[in-house]
Formats: C-alpha cells, structure tokens, sequence
C-alpha cells in the first residue's frame, strides 16, 4: 500500500516539478508554440546530452542492419530540425550544411547544439496568426505549421527514444535514466 502511495504522489508531483523547471511563457504566446517551444528545449538538452555521453567510437553502432546509426540519427535531427523549424516561422533554412553521419563525433555535436539553437530562435519568431497556414512538408506534400510544430516534437521524442535504446544496448544509460543528485 506504501507502494502505491509513493507512485500516486510522485505521480502528482511530476507535473509540478516539470513545470516549475520551464520559463514562463509570455502572456501573448500561443499555448501550442510554448509548448512546442519547451519540448524542444527539453529534448534539445536531452538529445545533445546523449550525443555527448556516447563514446565516440559507438557513433557507428546500430542494433540492426536495417536502423540508422547512432551518427546517421545525429546527422538526421540535425536536418529536421532545420527544416522544420525553418519552415514553421517562414525562415531560411541555415545555409551551413549538416556534417555526414561519419563527421566526428566533435563535429556532429557541434552541429547538433546549432540546430537546436537555431530551432529555439525560430520557434521564437512563429506568428501564431499563421498556425493554419500550409507550408512544405516532405516532397509535395503539404501540412499546416501548427502540424510541423507537432512533427518536430514527435520526430525528437522517437529519436531521443532510439538514442537511449542505442545507450543502453552499450551499457551506457541515457540523459534521462541518470539519477538525479540529492538535495
């Protein structure tokens, strides 16, 4: 019974320490942009955090022939998230070129934190008056951007979700599985 105490109190108090850890959005932000806004970041910090950790030498592993590696995932957030934050505030995608997956693990982190970082001042630009508006989205296709805020997010969260399964296959654990320091 203490058991299930403890996991419906820590349950509640979960959200509130979430949140108490984001900035206040503000006052005239469209909730769908703050959030995307904090998703990103958190998985920004996230993503950047398992590329830091995982030894350079794993950048090429992969647990089956047919998944990207671990380099080739860093190399393809790093295009997404330029792509789509360009397109969801109507900027330019950033004229420097992604390093290759097989780019040193320097290089390829570097790259990563100015993805994030240019994802983070576009979603700052996004007119929430033009969520409805339709933009480019894979090929022909078309999709409105509060669809590409709800795409980049979902597209960091199965990444983040692969890179800590790539970790924990290396004996490594992920950004988020690291125990927290007392206070």
């Amino acid at each position: 019974m203490k058991h299930v105490l403890r996991l419906t109190i820590g349950a509640l108090a979960l959200p509130m320490a979430l949140a108490a850890q984001q900035p206040a959005p503000a006052a005239d932000t469209h909730p769908l942009i703050t959030a995307a806004q904090s998703l990103v970041d958190r998985y920004g910090r996230n993503i950047t955090a398992a590329a830091t950790t995982m030894p350079a030498d794993k950048y090429g592993f992969k647990p089956t022939p047919a998944q990207m590696t671990f380099g080739q995932t860093i190399a393809h957030v790093i295009d997404s998230n330029n792509l789509f934050c360009a397109h969801v505030a109507s900027l330019p995608e950033p004229t420097e070129k992604a390093p290759a997956a097989t780019a040193p693990k320097e290089e390829l982190v570097a790259a990563l934190q100015k993805s994030f970082q240019y994802c983070h001042d576009a979603l700052a630009k996004v007119d929430e008056s033009k969520l409805g508006d339709e933009v480019p989205f894979f090929g022909q296709r078309k999709a409105s951007r509060a669809m590409l805020l709800l795409a980049v997010t979902g597209d960091l969260f199965d990444h983040y979700g692969a890179m800590a399964i790539y970790m924990r296959l290396n004996g490594l654990l992920p950004p988020t599985a690291q125990p927290r320091p007392a206070m």
